[in-house]
């Protein structure tokens, strides 16, 4: 390591806060990984979940349309006023359940279906609204006016038979039958075409009815005034009879046109609509479930990396903590018991840097520098000690010779002394 790098230049403490902050910020990110990586697949796993609660009321729907399908079959067939009312109320049911349904999030197509279908299910309301009531027409003419009026035509035709007189010749009674015979095959073709409508059948009774009017025209032809005016009475019922039945042909057709032709294409149109929502719920279940399994896998691959790379940078961190704090502690400390017990120590690692452990290693070349004075002064102690000791001893041979000649002269001095003390 360069010690003067901007590492080493900063205090210990800075050094543990920024390697302590570097952590935490690679701690952050990872979390933040795995937060936005959890918030997608819930995200998606919603997403999903929407999708299976539209798929259910995609499903409801086509079951719906399908019992619409099999009311307005039973009604075109049967024209029962239970199967209408059925329908009208399965067709109210659908309308809410389309309301109801959630459409699926960014998905425009789904709304743009469901408001197709929206707008054929109105048709279809409104072809079997005018079905209906071409249904209730016709049903009012075969079953009301027709029969009324059939009467008022069998009506004038006894009248006729009563206003014939015996002048009248046989072949006027045989047109008079033939006139009975051609209404009676006339109306027989109708109800045949009511029942089943053809147009052979139709042309068979116009071809009657007109046959009938042609020869109630040529019994016009008496003197009789009474007659006359009984025939123009038939005529007349025969021209109402013949309009009724075509007002009645009119509304089988409208009947059969709304009913066969449009409700069923319209209904067919719904079915179609309704398999095309169920077939665009499935692509996107199926996408939104590779999108969810994707962004799972992303994530824990995200998770996976951010986690190694959180371990090996914390295991750089601690490597260089390791390496930067705790071995020059380590060996400022062996350096300081080295000292504590005198010793004198050359070389103190760590006197170059500038954090606290260069302070401290500094401090401990003071303390060996003293050490040293230390040991220099005992050594110096100890040499004035031993010429202290030599010169005390030198001292003391001093004192015994000065001893010795203070004897050998003060003997000396009192030898002559006796002398003299002897002779006195």
């Amino acid at each position: 390591h360069d010690m003067n790098s901007p590492l080493h230049s900063m205090s210990l403490r800075s050094r543990i806060y920024v390697s302590t902050g570097l952590l935490v910020s690679v701690c952050c990110v990872a979390s933040g990984i795995s937060w936005f990586g959890e918030t997608a697949v819930m995200s998606k796993i919603a997403e999903y979940e929407q999708a299976e609660r539209t798929s259910s009321q995609v499903l409801a729907i086509d079951r719906s349309v399908q019992e619409l399908k099999a009311k307005s079959e039973n009604y075109v067939h049967s024209g029962s006023e239970s199967a209408r009312l059925a329908a009208e109320r399965l067709l109210q049911e659908l309308f809410q359940q389309i309301a109801d349904t959630q459409p699926l999030p960014g998905s425009g197509p789904f709304a743009g279906l469901l408001s197709e279908m929206t707008e054929h299910l109105k048709t279809f309301g409104e072809q079997l609204h005018l079905a209906s009531q071409e249904r209730a027409i016709r049903r009012s003419l075969v079953i009301d006016q027709l029969p009324e009026k059939a009467e008022e035509v069998q009506q004038a035709i006894r009248e006729l038979q009563h206003t014939m007189d015996a002048s009248q010749t046989s072949d006027s009674q045989a047109t008079l039958v033939d006139v009975v015979q051609a209404f009676s095959e006339g109306r027989m073709h109708l109800l045949q075409y009511l029942i089943d409508p053809s147009a052979d059948k139709l042309d068979q009774m116009l071809l009657a009815l007109h046959r009938a009017e042609t020869r109630v025209a040529s019994l016009d032809k008496a003197d009789s005034d009474s007659f006359r005016q009984c025939c123009g009475q038939l005529s007349q019922r025969l021209a109402e009879f013949q309009q009724l039945s075509l007002r009645a042909v009119q509304a089988t057709r409208g009947y059969l046109f709304y009913s066969n032709v449009v409700m069923a294409g319209e209904i067919s149109e719904f079915v179609y609509y309704s398999n095309e929502v169920k077939r665009f719920v499935d692509k996107e279940q199926q996408r939104n479930r590779f999108e969810r399994t994707t962004a799972a896998n992303r994530t824990r691959t995200l998770s996976i990396v951010a986690s190694v790379a959180a371990l090996v940078f914390a295991g750089f961190l601690a490597t260089g903590l390791s390496y930067s704090i705790i071995r020059p502690i380590s060996s400022l400390t062996d350096a300081f018991r080295r000292l504590a017990e005198g010793e004198t120590l050359d070389d103190i690692p760590g006197t170059d840097r500038s954090d606290e452990i260069g302070r401290m290693s500094r401090a401990a070349q003071v303390f060996s520098a003293k050490n040293q004075e230390t040991h220099d002064l005992l050594i110096r102690s100890q040499s004035l000690s031993a010429e202290l000791a030599k010169k005390a001893k030198a001292i003391e041979e001093t004192n015994l010779e000065l001893d010795n000649f203070a004897y050998v002269a003060s003997h000396d001095l009192k030898a002559p002394l006796r002398g003299c003390l002897l002779y006195t």
